[in-house]
C-alpha cells in the first residue's frame, strides 16, 4: 500500500509539471519550426538525461533490454510522438475547449479500458463512481458542440487521447527496467522521427540562441526528464484505471496557473468541475486505505 501512494504521489507530482506546459508552449509558439523545435528538444533532454545516467554509473542503472522490451519502448514513443502532433493538429484547428474534452475524455476511457483488457484490473463500483465523476466535470469545464466541426478533426483528438493513454499504461509491460533508462530511450526515438518530418517538410533549421524562447523550449526539455521518471515510476506502482484519474489533476491545476499568470476568468462551472475531478481522484485512494484500515 505504500509503494501504491508513492506511485499515486508521482504521477500527482508529475501532472503539477505537466500543468505548467501550456505556458512554455505559449512562450515557445511557432517562433521556432514545430519538428525542429521538437527534435532540438528532445536531443538536448537526452543528452542531460544520459550525462547523469553515466555520472551516476550505479550497478543497474542500465540493464540488457529483450527483443520483447524494445518493440514495447519504441512502440511507446511512437504512441507518445503522434499523440503529441495530432493533439498539436487540433488545439490549432478546432475549438480549445472541445479539443480538451475529447482528448481527455478518451483518454481516461482509454485507461479503464486498457486497464482492464491487458492487466486484468477490476472495475470496481468506487471506479465507475469515480469515473463518471470525472466525465462530469469535465463536461462541466469544457463545452462540447461538435456541429459543424469536421469529423477528421473529432477523430484526431479522440485518437490523440487514446495514444497517449496507451502511452502512460504500455510502461508497466516493462516495469522491471529502471526508470531513467525507459525515460532516455523515450526521448532518443522520437529525436529520429522528428528529425526525419523535419527533413520532409523542408523546415528552416537556425543555430539555438540565447532568447526566450529557445530558453523556454530547453526548460521544456529538461522537464520531459522529469515527468517521463515520475511517470514510469508512478505507473509501476499504480493501476492503470487509478493513474488515469490522477493525470485529470492536470485540468484545475492548469486553469489555476492560467489565473494567476494570465489572470484568465474562472467560472462557476469551471470550479464545480474542478471539483468534482478532485473528488473523483481521491474516492479510489480513500477507498483504498479505508480498506486498509479495516
Amino acid at each position: 500500500m505504500n509503494h501504491k501512494l508513492l506511485g499515486s504521489l508521482s504521477i500527482l507530482a508529475a501532472t503539477i509539471v505537466y500543468a505548467g506546459f501550456g505556458i512554455l508552449a505559449r512562450i515557445v509558439g511557432f517562433s521556432i519550426p514545430l519538428f525542429y523545435q521538437n527534435a532540438t528538444r528532445n536531443l538536448f533532454a537526452a543528452i542531460l538525461l544520459g550525462t547523469i545516467i553515466l555520472l551516476q554509473n550505479k550497478k543497474g542503472s542500465w540493464e540488457k533490454m529483450t527483443p520483447y522490451a524494445w518493440s514495447i519502448v519504441c512502440m511507446r514513443a511512437l504512441m507518445g510522438s503522434a499523440s503529441f502532433l495530432l493533439f498539436f493538429y487540433t488545439m490549432n484547428n478546432m475549438a480549445i475547449g472541445m479539443a480538451y474534452f475529447l482528448y481527455y475524455a478518451t483518454n481516461t476511457i482509454g485507461g479503464y479500458f486498457l486497464g482492464r483488457l491487458f492487466f486484468q484490473e477490476k472495475i470496481t463500483p468506487i471506479k465507475w463512481l469515480a469515473f463518471i465523476l470525472a466525465l462530469t466535470g469535465l463536461s462541466f469545464i469544457y463545452a462540447l458542440n461538435l456541429t459543424h466541426v469536421a469529423p477528421l478533426l473529432v477523430f484526431s483528438a479522440i485518437l490523440a487521447g487514446a495514444l497517449c493513454s496507451g502511452w502512460f499504461i504500455i510502461i508497466k509491460k516493462v516495469k522491471e527496467y529502471p526508470s531513467s533508462q525507459l525515460t532516455f530511450l523515450d526521448l532518443v526515438i522520437p529525436f529520429f522521427l522528428y528529425t526525419i518530418l523535419s527533413i520532409i517538410f523542408h523546415e528552416p533549421w537556425t543555430m539555438p540562441q540565447m532568447t526566450q524562447p529557445w530558453i523556454a523550449s530547453f526548460f521544456y526539455g529538461a522537464c520531459f526528464i522529469i515527468t517521463g521518471q515520475l511517470i514510469v515510476f508512478g505507473f509501476k506502482k499504480v493501476e492503470a484505471q487509478i493513474g488515469s484519474l490522477i493525470m485529470l489533476a492536470e485540468i484545475p491545476i492548469a486553469t489555476l496557473l492560467a489565473y494567476i499568470i494570465y489572470n484568465e476568468h474562472i467560472t462557476v462551472s469551471t470550479s464545480i468541475g474542478g471539483i468534482l475531478i478532485l473528488v473523483a481522484m481521491t474516492l479510489p485512494e480513500l477507498a483504498a486505505l479505508k480498506k486498509r484500515k479495516n
